[in-house]
Parts: C-alpha cells; sequence; structure tokens
C-alpha cells in the first residue's frame, strides 16, 4: 500500500508538476512574445488620429483646388465665347457703317481678369505701349480711333507684346487683302482682322502656356 501511494503521489506530484511547469513555459514565451512586440516601435494614438486628419485635410484641399480649377476655366471659355460673339456683331457694324461702338473698348477690358492673370501695371504697361503708336498710326495714315481704342483695350487685356503680334498681324492681314480687292484708296475695317487676329494669339498663348 505504501509503494502504491508513493506511486500514486509521485504520479500525480510528476502531473501536476508537469501541468504547472507547461504553464510556466507558456507564460513564459507569451511574455517574451509580448516583449517582441513592445520593442516595435509604434505611432501614439494621438499622432494617429493626428495623421488621418492631415490626410484628410490634404484631400479636401486638393479636390476644392481641383473645384477651383475647372470653375475658372469654365468662367473663361464661357467669357471668350460671349466676347467672340460680340466682337463678331462689332466687326460686322464695322464692315457696313465703319464705325466701332465706345462700349467694345471697355467690354473687353471688364471681360480681362477672366482670361489673363497679369497684373495691373503689365495691364497699364500694355495698354501705353499700343495706344501711342496707334494714335501716331492714325494720325498719319487716317485710322479711326475706333480701331485705336479697341487695339489698345487688347493690349490691356493680354500685355504689351502679344498686342504688338496682334497688331502686326492684323495691319498686314489688312494691307494684303486691301491690295487684292484693290480698295487701298478706301477706308479699310480694322476691327475685323483686330479681332481675328486677338482671338488667334490668345488661343496661342493658352496652348503654349498650358
Amino acid at each position: 500500500m505504501r509503494g502504491r501511494h508513493s506511486r500514486f503521489w509521485n504520479t500525480r506530484g510528476a502531473a501536476v508538476y508537469n501541468y504547472r511547469a507547461g504553464r510556466g513555459n507558456n507564460f513564459y514565451s507569451a511574455s517574451r512574445n509580448i516583449g517582441k512586440h513592445n520593442d516595435v516601435p509604434q505611432r501614439p494614438e494621438h499622432e494617429n488620429l493626428r495623421y488621418r486628419t492631415d490626410r484628410k485635410h490634404g484631400a479636401l484641399l486638393k479636390g476644392t483646388e481641383e473645384i477651383q480649377i475647372c470653375v475658372q476655366i469654365v468662367m473663361a471659355l464661357t467669357v471668350f465665347a460671349a466676347l467672340l460673339i460680340y466682337l463678331t456683331q462689332v466687326s460686322r457694324v464695322d464692315i457696313e457703317r465703319r464705325e466701332i461702338s465706345n462700349a467694345a473698348p471697355i467690354i473687353v477690358i471688364m471681360s480681362s481678369p477672366f482670361l489673363t492673370e497679369l497684373c495691373f501695371k503689365d495691364r497699364a504697361a500694355g495698354l501705353i505701349a499700343v495706344f501711342v503708336p496707334m494714335l501716331i498710326i492714325s494720325l498719319r495714315l487716317g485710322i479711326g480711333m475706333g480701331d485705336v481704342k479697341l487695339m489698345s483695350a487688347f493690349g490691356f487685356v493680354m500685355g504689351a507684346i502679344p498686342a504688338y503680334l496682334i497688331l502686326l498681324s492684323a495691319l498686314s492681314a489688312a494691307l494684303f487683302i486691301g491690295k487684292i480687292r484693290k480698295t487701298h484708296n478706301d477706308e479699310i475695317p480694322l476691327a475685323p482682322y483686330i479681332c481675328v487676329s486677338a482671338g488667334a494669339v490668345y488661343v496661342l498663348e493658352v496652348i503654349f502656356n498650358a
């Protein structure tokens, strides 16, 4: 009996010992694993929240900028189309009556903020740089003041250099077509040539700056 009890207790003791040892080993292994996970640097919770907030804010700003760009493009196209229709009517009146409305240069100047992004200094310089030579040409060649004011308005919208290109192309086309039609003794309407040249230069400028 004693031997059995001793064997029983020994067996039970061994079983208990092994069970406890197993738990101890498992706990030790889990502790080691936790230690390994803790060794990896992790971003604190408040930094994660700030990071997610910054990403949402950046995405919102990007979407807002894209919307603003789309609105600017739509407004520029709308103003350009409306101005094109109006200048077509101005050109038709100039061909028929040899006169340009005083409202034409004002409307062209009012459309400038939607078409170009020049500062006021560059706009004023373009207007003066075109008005002075056009005034001299009008006194010598008999060009009407309506043409001078319309051309100066395009100088205000696009600046001096594009305005000189408009003036050069418009005068060249008017003289060339005037010689073909043999009407160089008659008064040539310049508004159609100025408007077509301004539209072409503006489109080319938009394409090259895109």
